[in-house]
């Protein structure tokens, strides 16, 4: 009503135009003999704010009042008033009544006194001018309104017996701005026409958990700046829904000195060994490999490229599930060479991910890193596992679908290999995990797998704990090496420090543990070769195993075969033993 009282005391009678306050605008600004007066009514004053064009040619103004009257046309009186104060300019870029009144007065709208409100109601006239406070043209400019008041409300004499209202702005850090980066993604995501009717947005945030997240993170990488860690990004993502329930973007938005305002999330950055997980997937489901295959962890060359791992140190034959989650770069990199239809770099091409390059350029150390991906991108692979191999779109609202349009829903991998590889994740280690009276101290399953960049520059862990998909990054955001940087030491803790804060929302029964409606069995095979056990094999070990798809062989490591009886040296097969 203060509003409408100062700018536009006839808003509910004119069809958006008011053809009498035009005129005499008109007449004060070309005819002369007096002073520059306004004759915008609100909704021509909203047509401006909300176009490009201006207003000050005859041009400009003729356009302005045909969207005025357009305006008026599509939307009630109350729709264009609730625009207007949420447009309204109140200096150094603060927007709208809501903004101003926490910038101001520290409160939300609702809870203004009625001396606040006509402050605000007087300070867009000239919002750079009338801000300072104290200023006489503030104090002329609300003391007029108030008479104004007077003469309609005079009940309100005591409450208007003080205008002095101090205007205090409250600097970034003290603004209540809540999971900022999160906030600008999705207002980035919903700038299509399907949005133009929508003046709310109810998002797939859980306040609680964002809360927690953004602790977490900023006390953890405070407490590592002595040693280079200046930053650090992370989401969780509801895997039943795909709902981005948490979403930092960096250690804390507000300082600059870290260029907090950038969102790490988007960043593309080599991914380090958080690809392997997939390489397995695929492989498994090409039938190359089941969790006990024995690879070969040794030094082999591939065309010239010659790959070495993180220790540089070989450890020679490994089953598949201990190469995996021990790392180990060349049984990864001889899997990829294994793979067609799809490669590594179809795959990761049919989940979204920004690949610049063809495949040539990247070659095998794709699955070591060598592509740049950002965590969303990973994320959402992450989550297709505990999806049974379906790749679904991320979601950020409620309602309309606010997605990122190259991340459709797709078929990636089997359901079986997808839970194959969960499980095999799941043996990994968590190192600082303790065992009270014989049991362990947390018995909710975890599959995990960290990443290191090379030269140092990122440090990931992405894994899953009930319902939820968890992605953790550090590093800096100008691409210093820093050798803290690496995942297992630095980020692997702070994703168990989301993972712990999360104990009371992620129950044990976890849906991607269950072989329901899974082609999957257990069969025993030699724990030294993997492959089914013969007359000879003394230890075996179950795996799980995929019928007509994991591979079919017999051991071929344990096998009688003739020695001499006194050197107990091995014979040809045509010698007879003396």
């Amino acid at each position: 009503e203060a509003v409408l009282l100062h700018e536009d005391r006839h808003f509910y009678l004119h069809p958006g135009v008011n053809p009498w306050s035009l005129a005499k605008a008109g007449a004060a600004t070309y005819l002369g003999g007096g002073r520059r007066l306004g004759g915008s009514t609100i909704t021509m004053q909203l047509a401006r704010m909300t176009s490009t064009r201006g207003s000050k040619t005859l041009v400009g103004k003729a356009y302005q009042i045909g969207k005025a009257l357009y305006l008026e046309a599509l939307y009630s009186k109350n729709e264009i008033l609730e625009a207007y104060l949420n447009f309204l300019p109140y200096g150094s870029n603060i927007e709208g009544i809501g903004s101003a009144s926490q910038i101001y007065f520290r409160k939300k709208a609702k809870a203004m006194t009625l001396p606040e409100i006509l402050t605000l109601a007087v300070i867009p006239q000239n919002p750079n001018v009338r801000r300072a406070g104290s200023d006489s043209f503030l104090s002329e400019s609300r003391s007029r309104l108030a008479k104004a008041w007077l003469t309609r409300h005079p009940e309100d004499k005591t409450a208007l017996t003080s205008l002095d209202v101090p205007l205090n702005v409250r600097s970034l850090k003290e603004l209540p701005f809540k999971a900022p980066h999160f906030v600008e993604r999705v207002l980035s995501l919903s700038q299509g026409p399907e949005y133009t009717r929508v003046s709310r947005l109810e998002t797939s945030l859980d306040l609680a958990i964002q809360s927690l997240v953004e602790a977490k993170v900023e006390a953890y990488v405070k407490a590592r700046s002595s040693i280079g860690i200046q930053n650090a990004t992370a989401l969780v993502v509801d895997t039943r829904t795909m709902e981005v329930v948490a979403h930092v973007g960096s250690a804390n938005y507000f300082d600059s000195s870290i260029a907090g305002q950038v969102n790490g999330a988007l960043a593309q950055r080599s991914p380090g060994s958080t690809l392997k997980p997939f390489v397995y997937g695929l492989a498994i489901d090409q039938g190359l490999i089941h969790p006990l295959t024995l690879l070969k962890d040794t030094p082999m060359s591939f065309g010239g490229f010659d790959p070495e791992n993180f220790d540089k140190r070989f450890s020679g034959p490994q089953n598949a599930t201990e190469a995996l989650i021990s790392s180990r770069n060349v049984p990864a990199v001889f899997l990829t060479s294994q793979l067609e239809k799809p490669t590594l770099y179809q795959f990761l091409k049919a989940s979204g991910a920004t690949l610049l390059h063809e495949p040539k350029y990247y070659g095998l150390a794709l699955s070591l890193g060598g592509a740049e991906l950002s965590m969303e991108e990973i994320i959402r692979l992450y989550a297709m596992l505990a999806n049974r191999g379906e790749l679904r779109q991320l979601k950020w609202t409620h309602g309309i679908s606010v997605a990122d349009k190259k991340a459709r829903s797709k078929r990636l991998l089997s359901p079986e290999a997808s839970f194959l590889v969960l499980d095999m994740l799941r043996q990994n280690p968590r190192e600082d995990q303790r065992f009270v009276d014989g049991l362990l101290r947390d018995a909710r399953p975890v599959a995990w797998k960290t990443g290191t960049s090379h030269g140092f520059r990122d440090a990931w862990t992405f894994g899953l704990v009930g319902p939820y998909a968890i992605g953790v990054w550090l590093g800096n955001f100008n691409g210093d090496e820093n050798p803290a940087l690496i995942g297992r030491e630095i980020a692997a803790p702070l994703f168990f420090n989301l993972v712990d804060g999360l104990k009371a929302r992620a129950t044990t029964e976890t849906a991607w543990i269950s072989t329901r409606d899974l082609n999957v069995k257990k069969v025993r095979v030699c724990a030294v070769s993997g492959f089914f056990p013969n007359a000879h094999c003394k230890h075996g070990a179950e795996t799980w195993f995929i019928p007509g798809k994991s591979p079919i062989a017999t051991c071929n490591v344990h096998r009688e075969i003739r020695v001499a009886q006194g050197s107990g040296l091995r014979l040809c097969e045509e010698s007879t033993a003396s």
